[in-house]
């Protein structure tokens, strides 16, 4: 199995468990952590569906390397991947705006609820707000993405 089949198949199996916590777990606990692990597979799904693209253009050798850091891939995926199979820019922003949720909430000292919102304070005390309905929205942002993803990627998996 080529290595960007598993990672989209590591990006569904993420997408699918947050979809699950969202719809199914969270309104029977009604626990605000939940709402971070969700967000933690979102990102989860994000970075694999990312990596597929990356390992699927570099087998087809239209880039030459597949960095190691996060926001080098992340610039590859906006500046060329995105624009050549028109997938919207808005992605970029979302994985980027994950991503520093989830490092504000690992490294923050404060955090609280405030009604149905989890607000991460960092050491500057910043803050950023997470809420249910805005992780609903990046779980179905994700799912088309995976959804295009697949299309893309199994519409040439026929040669593996």
């Amino acid at each position: 199995m080529e290595i960007f089949l598993k990672h989209l198949a590591d990006a569904k199996k993420y997408i699918n468990n947050a979809d699950h916590l969202a719809y199914v777990t969270y309104p029977l606990v009604n626990d605000m952590k939940i709402i971070m692990l969700i967000t933690e597979n979102v990102l989860n799904s994000l970075i694999n569906i990312i990596d597929a693209f990356l390992h699927y253009e570099r087998y087809f050798k239209r880039i030459n390397s597949i960095p190691e850091d996060f926001h080098n891939k992340l610039n590859i995926f906006k500046i060329e991947i995105s624009k050549r199979y028109n997938l919207d820019q808005e992605i970029a922003l979302m994985t980027k705006d994950l991503k520093e949720i989830v490092e504000t909430a690992k490294s923050s000292s404060f955090q609280f609820q405030r009604g149905s919102n989890i607000i991460l304070c960092t050491s500057q005390f910043r803050t950023k707000t997470l809420s249910l309905k805005k992780v609903k929205d990046y779980i179905n942002a994700v799912k088309i993405l995976n959804d295009k993803a697949s299309r893309i990627i199994d519409y040439n998996a026929g040669r593996f």
